[in-house]
Parts: C-alpha cells; structure tokens; sequence
C-alpha cells in the first residue's frame, strides 16, 4: 500500500502513524474553520481545537522523521527520548496522541453536529418526537470545500443558494434548542436566524420544541426573542397545546404567564390544552390550566358527539380527574351529543371508583341517551359485575327499556356476558320480554342462542322454570 509518496511500508507501525498523523492535520483544518463558522463557536470547539493545537509540534515531528527515511528503509517509531525532546523543545505540554484512523464520514458521530450526537438523546414517543430531518447529523466537509463556501458567499447568491440559507436556518435554532446549546442559541438569535422558523413534517418550531423538553431557559429566551405563543404545528397544535399533552407544568406556566390563551382551540381537530391535559392522564397539568380560567364546558370538536372533559376523563377511567372536574364545577349530568353522560361513559369503562364518585356527585343513574339505554346498559353490554351491581344498589331500573324494547338482560345475553346476566335475573330481570337487538329478534335466552352462547341461554332457561 503506497502512503503519501512513501516507499511501500507494510504492516510496520510507521504506516499506522502516518495516517494517523494526517488524519489528525486534516481535522485541525476542519475544526478550525467550524470555530471561525458564525454558528458553530463554542466554547467545547474551542478546548478542542487548544488540545489539538498542542498535537501539532509533535505530528509534524513524527511527519518528518517519516517522509526523511532512506528509501525501501522500514521504518519505526521515533524513540521516547527523541518524542519527549521535540515536545520540550517547543515548550508544549505532553499529551496523549489521539488515534483517528481516517476522516469520519458524514454519519460518523464527531462532537459537532446536533443532538443526534448526544449520549443522553432520549427519543421522545414517535407521535410528538421532532422530525428525524431536524435532527440529522451535519455533513462534514473539508476546509477547501468551506473555504470555497466563503468565497461564494462573497457573489452575488443564486436563487437556489438563497432557499438553501432558508433550510439551513429553519432548523438551527430547533436543533440548539433541542442539545440545550444555550449559548449559540443566544447567538443565533442575536444574528437574527428566524426564531419562528418550522422544522420538519410536523412542522412544529424552537417554541414547540422547547415546551416538548420542558426547557425553562430556553422558552424564556425565545419568547424574550418574539416567539409565538401561537404558532401551530402540522397538528395545529401550539406550543401550549403541547405543553400540556406532555404534562410539562412548568412550560404551561411559563406560557400562560405571557398571555397564552387557555381555552385556545387546536387548528385541525379543535380541541383545547385542557382536553390535551385529561387524555393524556396530567392531572396537575389540568389543574393548573383550570387555575387559569379553562372552561369545564368547552366541547371537543375532535369528537363527533361534542364530549366535554368530563366525559372524556370517565372514558379514560380517571376517577381523581373526574373529582377535580365537577369541583370546577362540571355539571355531572351533562349529556354529549347523543345524550350520553358521564356515568355511560364510565359505566362502558368498568371503572366502579369512577361511577362511584360520578354518584356521589349527584348523577342520575337512570337517565337515558339517544337510543333509550341507561348506564345498566352499558354495564350489562360491557359485561362489568362490579359496576352493573353498584348501579342497580343506587337505584338503576333492572327493566329499564330502550328503543325496540331492549333491556339490560337482552345486552348481556346478547354478548355472552354469564354472570351479568346471572346478577340481571337475580335482581329481578324479566326473562320473557322480546325485544330487538343486534340484528335479532326475541327473548333475552333466544337471542343467547341465536349469538351461540348456548350456555346462557340455559342459565336463563333455568330461572324461567
């Protein structure tokens, strides 16, 4: 293998110094042209470049005693002695030689490129992760081709190089955001690098971005900046939005502080920070947007039958969220569009705490949605024992109709349910009424049968005789 102009060297320790040694110039010239880059000088990038400065006596000894041997000679390492003297010489202090085989390609992790980088990178849920091009590692090039960069910054730009300082600006700040870079952020934006700019097909912001971390310092830099509050993501999601999807009190905090809107409505499926906060389980996140004035009757257009938060903290089984609600003063008997109130929803859940405090605040255990069915229903429908018992021992009507005559005992049977159907005929269900159901017609045991579930078509049959 030919090195550099040398004889041919083999396996001797001279050829794996040399490229080392060339690798480690090539890196000094790279390094030192990302430290004159206007976005890139950072203090790290400054040790570094001093710590590589320290090599260079030594390199270029080591360089010289290589390319000076006689030809075909083998060559060898330069003994310690002669190391030390050339170090001593030029008044360096000793280091250990850095072993970089080769320049590192442009995947190649090197300490200058953004979070993806980063050791302690966590990759956030694939639904509110920052775009995977926001995140990418930067192309690393040689001090020629960066010297030829600055050159043509000096011309008049083209067209496509302007939309190319668009790109790159639209993702900087996000990506100093996203490794706590705080000092470049600074930077950036007293440069005047677009603080709004959106990244990605999420298209969410530095804004977004800093409320998805929870990263006090950089909201407050980016507000002071102008950064908006309302600026929305491909979701329409604004930062405060996001904010409270994540549960990121403080973010919420911050942002209410500077006059975000609490009740402010999604852009695409129109639903509020509130309603973000209940279904994804942040009851303190709740709590803090209803400190601030969130309203308890705002309805989600997200869904087709106008839930209120109430319903949607019954259907999600969080019975505290549900006490924190009707505190705020949610009416419990509420119905959605359907006239479906939060007991149904509960109910439909299983949770038995959640029905239980929906009870105690006052709910009507028999009060009928849309299609005539009562929570006993859909306790019945769902097969829920623990919650079909403490509905009918607060006064649930066992043979409470709906439309085409259906009754709690007609829903159970119909999905095979045993022992509601058992808890049903015990409390008196009416076995022989028919009614239509599901596509079928008849009583609660031919329906069983019809569905194939011979077995409770029996136990029904037994309570008949």
């Amino acid at each position: 293998m030919q090195q550099s102009g040398l004889p041919h060297l083999g396996h001797s320790a001279s050829a794996c110094l040399e490229t080392t040694t060339n690798a480690i110039l090539d890196i000094l010239g790279l390094v030192q042209t990302e430290i004159e880059s206007p976005y890139v000088g950072t203090p790290i990038l400054q040790e570094c470049l001093q710590q590589l400065r320290d090599q260079r006596p030594a390199v270029e000894f080591l360089q010289h005693s290589a390319r000076s041997a006689p030809h075909h000679q083998v060559l060898t390492p330069p003994a310690e002695v002669e190391l030390e003297s050339a170090l001593d010489s030029r008044r360096l202090a000793r280091g250990g030689f850095l072993a970089v085989p080769s320049m590192p390609s442009s995947t190649t992790p090197t300490g200058l490129t953004p979070c993806a980088d980063t050791p302690g990178w966590i990759e956030p849920p694939p639904e509110y992760a920052p775009p995977a091009d926001s995140i990418s590692a930067t192309t690393l090039v040689t001090s020629e081709e960066k010297r030829d960069a600055k050159q043509a910054d000096m011309d008049p730009p083209e067209p496509q190089d302007q939309a190319s300082d668009e790109v790159f600006d639209s993702d900087v700040v996000y990506n100093a955001v996203t490794e706590n870079n705080e000092p470049l952020i600074i930077d950036l934006l007293d440069q005047g690098v677009d603080v709004n700019a959106s990244v990605g097909e999420l298209q969410r912001t530095a804004l977004h971005q800093a409320a998805y971390l929870n990263n006090q310092r950089c909201l407050s830099l980016l507000l002071r900046h102008g950064a908006e509050i309302s600026a929305e993501d491909a979701k329409g999601d604004t930062p405060l939005h996001l904010a409270a999807w994540t549960g990121h009190v403080e973010a919420l905090a911050t942002f209410l502080s500077h006059g975000a809107d609490v009740d402010w409505l999604s852009g695409r499926d129109a639903y509020s920070p509130l309603w973000c906060a209940i279904s994804a389980h942040h009851i303190d996140a709740a709590r803090l947007l209803l400190k601030h004035g969130a309203r308890v009757s705002l309805r989600s257009a997200a869904s087709d039958n106008g839930l209120l938060p109430l319903h949607q903290a019954a259907i999600t089984s969080q019975t505290a969220m549900c006490e924190l609600l009707l505190e705020r003063g949610a009416l419990v008997n509420a119905p959605d569009d359907e006239g479906n109130t939060a007991l149904h929803y509960a109910a439909t859940s299983g949770s038995a705490s959640t029905v239980h405090a929906l009870l105690r605040a006052g709910a009507d255990v028999n009060l009928k949605q849309s299609q005539g069915l009562t929570p006993a229903h859909w306790a019945a429908h769902k097969g829920h024992e623990e919650v079909l018992l403490l509905l009918l021992s607060h006064g649930a009507l066992v043979n409470a109709r709906g439309k085409a005559n259906a009754r709690p005992l007609h829903l159970a049977a119909n999905r095979g349910n045993r022992s509601a159907v058992r808890i049903l005929l015990e409390k008196g269900a009416d076995w022989s009424k028919e009614a239509v159901w599901d596509g079928v017609q008849g009583t609660p045991a031919r329906i069983a049968r019809l569905k194939g579930h011979a077995g409770v078509a029996a136990l029904i049959d037994k309570y008949a005789c």
